[in-house]
């Protein structure tokens, strides 16, 4: 058996990476950039997708991220890499405890991959950026 995987940075508007983001301020867009590990797999669904606050002894704030919501944008779908643009509610900045970022997301062989076309659930890597 093989398995598949895909790897989740926060990265900038051109989809290239960043090693120490600078902390968010209400209206400023968050980019995740979400890429496949193996070839011949693409991203083909986010099955799920949340961010919350971490108290440290309770989750305040938490977030089920939707491509249908209004503050959110998925590009990419159906590719080896994909982007998620995401602008937090005001609420997600009443203190500067870090956002957690976390999901899954469904991957499938294309028709020139070893396993063929067929769909493969991968966890996406939790990121645990300080925004703010």
């Amino acid at each position: 058996t093989k398995s598949f995987g895909v790897l989740a940075e926060i990265c900038d508007s051109g989809g290239n990476v960043l090693t120490g983001p600078s902390a968010l301020a209400i209206g400023d867009n968050l980019f995740v950039c979400i890429k496949t590990k193996d070839e011949g797999t693409k991203i083909t669904a986010i099955t799920e997708f949340t961010a919350e606050k971490d108290t440290c002894t309770v989750t305040e704030q938490k977030l089920e991220i939707d491509e249908s919501m209004s503050n959110v944008f998925v590009t990419g779908l159906g590719s080896e890499k994909l982007m998620v643009v995401i602008n937090f509610p005001a609420r997600f900045f009443t203190n500067n405890n870090i956002i957690i970022l976390k999901g899954d997301v469904e991957l499938e062989g294309t028709t020139d991959s070893p396993t063929g076309p067929s769909a493969l659930p991968s966890r996406v890597p939790s990121l645990l950026p300080s925004m703010i």
